[in-house]
């Protein structure tokens, strides 16, 4: 589950050798929950092709990763919940020959939110008249 909360606050932003005050602001989202049971996931230990592992019962968008350790583990594979769909297929190339655990992750992204940043710093041309050369 995942809240986030309503922020205000002044941050100092250096773009090259300008400094400006921005105001930033995140506003509040919407609690978003991905429910899901292991008893959805089916792990298919195929002899000579790829593995696959379907996980059920999710949301569309809802994205699965699945690693071969709970921390620290090698990513296997990724699947993301299609539209109109309610799982995740993800095709392993091979898990192993010998039973075993692998470790299962679901999570939704949230949508990706617009933010604005100022153009670069701009340099003043220099009038001709202004210029100099010196040969030494």
């Amino acid at each position: 589950m995942v809240q986030k909360a309503h922020k205000r606050f002044l941050a100092t932003i250096l773009l090259g050798s300008a400094v400006s005050l921005v105001p930033i602001t995140s506003a509040s989202a919407a609690e978003v929950t991905v429910g899901w049971n292991t008893d959805n996931v089916v792990i298919t230990n195929n002899v000579g092709k790829p593995d696959v592992v379907k996980v059920g019962g999710l949301v569309e968008g809802a994205v699965v990763k699945v690693y071969s350790k709970a921390t620290n583990g090698t990513l296997l594979g990724t699947g993301v919940v299609k539209k109109g769909q309610t799982e995740a297929i993800i095709s392993i190339a091979n898990i192993g020959s010998e039973e075993g655990k692998l470790y299962v992750s679901v999570t939704l992204e949230s949508e990706a939110a617009e933010v604005s940043f100022e153009a670069e710093a701009q340099s003043t041309k220099v009038a001709a008249d202004k210029v100099t050369i010196v040969n030494n």
